[in-house]
This record gives structure tokens, C-alpha cells and sequence, in this order.
């Protein structure tokens, strides 16, 4: 953040890319080195963004509805807290934990831990931005709910197609996929980005280079899993730093034979995958481009998956990207 530069400017800033196709990642009123490189991105290919002023409603309302706790899961059992000390400040309330293993194979949907949970990724933000955001409401808020949110398109997951929604190929209107530097994908009709969002790769060493292939895509994929070792980031100087050698962390061994995640937003995978291919090949890779069950923590190594993009990022690029398109490598 610049001198002259508040939240509100940040908010609105990353509001307007969000809605011109140009992703930040979670959205939040602070800088981040995701947004630094979107924002160049935009302005390499549109000019400065408009001022804060002449952006339209960054912020708007939304109603929790009781349809929406379909796809919510139904908060556990706790312990009560120890009453706060007298003079002491309440402790800030805190997202729920991701779902253990265990839990995660015996359930038929993985749905949202939480409300806020919910209503963060439908708004493209970032969870503790949003509690911060409405500190009026409870650790559990109720249908009827009022939240103070992004005013951005609605991701909807109870709208996640049934069927891969990419498009019929255009020969008039040619689309290629471009990955720089491990952390952004750019998406190109007839040579002009379109569309562009932070990526990262969910397996330690996984790279690409020349040209590869978008195939088809799985919409609400379920995951067979070996229970493969997995690693993470143990250290993060900055928001604009992430730790290039990250220490393995203890895993169970290997299973003999796989297990089965379900579907939904807390799929490792997300709510969709795209198949991919080298070359001209025709064969799916193992890895694939695909959603997020942990849009916060996307740079956090896992040996899961391939590439990874937040869930309304990854519906947005499959609406974009024909099977066939062209994915080109840029370091």
C-alpha cells in the first residue's frame, strides 16, 4: 500500500479487477503480492485503473438465506470458553479448522464448515476479512444474516454445472492459456487476455515448459486418494514472500489401496478439474489445472492435485477455455 493508498482504495481497486475478469485471490483491503501482479498485469494490457471514486459500489449486502445451509455443515459440538477475564479483551473468533481425513472419507458432501465460510467464497474474499468486515455477527450466524460483502459476481455454488461448461472452440476467436512464473494464468481470446487469476502448484516440484493441452473438464469431482506425503510452508517473512523450500511435514503411509474424498468445496480439488496434456497428447496427466478447498492458503505446498486456482476461479477459467485450448509456459 502506497502513501496515498487506504484500505477503501485497495478494497475497490481489487473489487473493479475481480469484476473485469482480472482475479486477486481472496479479496481483502490490503495488498498483496497476488494483487501487485494482477494489477501490472491489467494495466500492462487496459492503462490505470479508474480512481477509487469512480468505482461503483465495492461493497453490497447479502442475506444468508435458508437455502443456503444446504451446503453448510452443521456446526459441532464444542466446549464452552472459559469466561474472558474482566478488563481483558474477548478473544476474536476464528475460522473453523479444515475437516480432518477421517472426516473428510466418511462424509457423503464436504460442504462449508461455517456460514462465513460460505459466504466468503461466494464473494470472492478472504474469510478473517469478512469477520472483520460484519464483527456484529456470531461465531455461527443465523439465516436471516446480514453480511457486508464484496460487490462482486457471485460464485454459486448451488449453480456448479452438472456437465463441463466449457465452450465450443472458436477458429474467429482462437483462446490460449498462458502460465507465468508458477503464479499467474492468463487466459487469451484472439491474442487480448481476457481473463487472468493467481495459480499455484499443489505438488513439490511440478513445473511445466514448452506447450501443453486443455482437455476436458470434471465438474464436482470426487477423489481417489493414496494418502500420498505431503509437504507445506513452515515460514512466511511477508505477505510477498513465500518460503521456496518448504520442510516435510509427518504423513501416514501410503494405502494399498485408494480411498475416496466426496465431492464439494472442501474437496482438496475443489468443484472442478481440468484435465491436462503435453504436447499433442491426448491422455490425461495425473495433475490438473483445478479448485481449492483453502483459497487463503494456496501457496501452501500439498502432494495433491497440480495447479490450483480459488473455486469461482476455476468455473470462471472452464467458461473460458475450450478442451483443446493451447497452455504455453512463461517463466
Amino acid at each position: 500500500m502506497t502513501a496515498h493508498q487506504t484500505s477503501a482504495d485497495i478494497l475497490a481497486q481489487r473489487v473493479f479487477l475481480d469484476r473485469q475478469g482480472f482475479s486477486t485471490g481472496p479479496i481483502s483491503d490490503t495488498p498483496t503480492a497476488d494483487f501487485q501482479r494482477i494489477l501490472q498485469l491489467y494495466q500492462s494490457e487496459h492503462g490505470e485503473i479508474p480512481a477509487t471514486d469512480q468505482i461503483s459500489s465495492p461493497s453490497t449486502d447479502y442475506t444468508l438465506r435458508a437455502a443456503d445451509f444446504r451446503f453448510i455443515a452443521t456446526p459441532k459440538a464444542s466446549r464452552p470458553h472459559p469466561p474472558t477475564p474482566k478488563g481483558q479483551p474477548t478473544p476474536k473468533p476464528t475460522p473453523a479448522p479444515p475437516p480432518n481425513y477421517d472426516e473428510m472419507v466418511s462424509s457423503p458432501f464436504l460442504a462449508y464448515r461455517s456460514p462465513w465460510e460460505f459466504v466468503a467464497e461466494r464473494f470472492h474474499c478472504d474469510e478473517a476479512f469478512l469477520r472483520k468486515t460484519n464483527p456484529a455477527l456470531g461465531p455461527y450466524p443465523p439465516v436471516g444474516s446480514l453480511f457486508h460483502v464484496p460487490n462482486v459476481t457471485p460464485f454459486e455454488i448451488e449453480n456448479v454445472p452438472a456437465k463441463s461448461p466449457q465452450p465450443a472452440p472458436d477458429p474467429a476467436q482462437p483462446v490460449t492459456a498462458l502460465i507465468t512464473g508458477m503464479s499467474i494464468l492468463e487466459i487469451r481470446k484472439s491474442d487480448r487476455i481476457v481473463a487472468a487469476m493467481p495459480l499455484s502448484k499443489a505438488r513439490p516440484g511440478l513445473a511445466g515448459r514448452g506447450e501443453w493441452k486443455i482437455l476436458g473438464s470434471i465438474p464436482r469431482p470426487a477423489m481417489a486418494t493414496f494418502q500420498e506425503p505431503r509437504v507445506i510452508q513452515v515460514e512466511s517473512a511477508s505477505p510477498f514472500y513465500t518460503n521456496p523450500n518448504p520442510k516435510p511435514v509427518q504423513a501416514r503411509a501410503t494405502l494399498s489401496s485408494p480411498e475416496i474424498l466426496p465431492p464439494g468445496p472442501n474437496n482438496p480439488v475443489g468443484i472442478l478439474w481440468i484435465n491436462l496434456a503435453k504436447g499433442d497428447g491426448t491422455e490425461p496427466l495425473p495433475f490438473g489445472l483445478h479448485g481449492t478447498s483453502l483459497p487463503s492458503e494456496m501457496n501452501t505446498l500439498e502432494g495433491i492435485g497440480g495447479f490450483r486456482v480459488s473455486n469461482w476461479d476455476i468455473i470462471r477459467a472452464a467458461k473460458l477455455l475450450p478442451d483443446g485450448t493451447k497452455l504455453l509456459w512463461k517463466p
